[in-house]
């Protein structure tokens, strides 16, 4: 049976976690788990400062697992540093670099000459051919891999959390990941399509789950107007947050049925069922997403089978041919 290792890796201020996977079939399952705590300062608001503490604390997750950095790896970053948005660009453009690049001047806080920048054609909709992109400034990104390659690690993609847990699960409509309540998860209310971040929400620390639920149910409405009705929801959160947003859509359910309002049909998923899973949320999607389907920051796809069945058919064709010409 195929088998198949995968590294996952979080990098928050306070630690690093590492989960290991592995796939027979088409089936994951995370075989092992280790945390290392990081020295104060050595990620400091979610940029690595200290590049030898960091790949220090990933050097002994590797033997807390027993494997090596040789092992094809998927990391973290947190997503307050990356930028995600749809485009939709004049009929007959190229959707190349440079038009992509073009189009997003402007489109985010920083400038686009300092940022990484990736995209990936979406399904079109009602405004027509539509384009995800995504951006990251290339200071807070190259202490990541930095640090990969002190540590030994064969770096096959870099992602956000809610990249990581959308494109696990293989949802492709439209979908909200909600994450808050754990040391290293960064609060945010993320709208994916396809695995693609399209919008994010950063919420301060010790948002109310009140608030919470808003921000979930301000975000589905949004994009609803704009025809990406929302299907999920996905939550990571204590379970007082997980009430309240359950609550919230219950309530914004009776409010859009006395309205005629579809705004709030999607379903409220809990991600984890004890708190103290949340903290292993990262890695664990890491490790179980697909590769290829998955938003990177980093790197190349990996590339794509060959098929070899046609080439041996054309052979064949060609033999045969030439045997009905003699």
């Amino acid at each position: 049976m195929y088998s198949h290792t995968q590294l996952g890796i979080s990098v928050t201020d306070t630690a690093v976690t590492l989960a290991l996977a592995k796939r027979r079939g088409r089936e994951w399952s995370v075989e092992h788990r280790a945390r290392v705590d990081l020295p104060p300062g050595a990620v400091q608001d979610g940029t690595i400062r200290d590049v030898a503490a960091v790949a220090k604390g990933l050097k002994e997750c590797f033997g807390k697992v027993q494997t090596s950095g040789a092992t094809p790896a998927i990391l973290c970053i947190p997503s307050r540093h990356v930028y995600g948005a749809l485009l939709h660009l004049p009929s007959g453009t190229r959707r190349d670099d440079e038009s992509v690049r073009s189009a997003t001047q402007g489109l985010f806080p920083e400038p686009i000459d300092q940022m990484r920048l990736v995209s990936r054609a979406l399904p079109p909709d009602a405004a027509g051919a539509a384009t995800g992109v995504a951006a990251v400034r290339t200071d807070v990104l190259q202490p990541f891999i930095d640090t990969c390659a002190t540590a030994g690690i064969t770096l096959r993609a870099v992602t956000t959390v809610p990249c990581a847990i959308a494109t696990s699960r293989g949802i492709k409509a439209p979908l909200i990941v909600f994450l808050a309540g754990a040391e290293n998860v960064q609060p945010s209310v993320t709208l994916l399509l396809q695995g693609w971040p399209i919008d994010e929400d950063i919420l301060p620390a010790g948002t109310s789950p009140e608030d919470a639920a808003k921000a979930v149910t301000g975000l589905s409405e949004e994009y609803v107007a704009k025809g990406k009705p929302v299907g999920d929801v996905l939550v990571a959160a204590p379970s007082a947050v997980r009430t309240a947003l359950t609550k919230g859509h219950a309530d914004a359910k009776t409010r859009a049925h006395s309205h005629a309002s579809s705004a709030t049909t999607y379903r409220v998923t809990s991600l984890v069922t004890k708190e103290q899973d949340l903290e292993w949320l990262g890695a664990t999607a890491a490790a179980t997403a697909p590769v290829a389907k998955l938003l990177s920051l980093y790197g190349a796809p990996p590339p794509k089978k060959r098929k070899w069945y046609l080439v041996v058919m054309a052979v064949l064709l060609l033999v045969l041919l030439g045997l009905l010409l003699r």
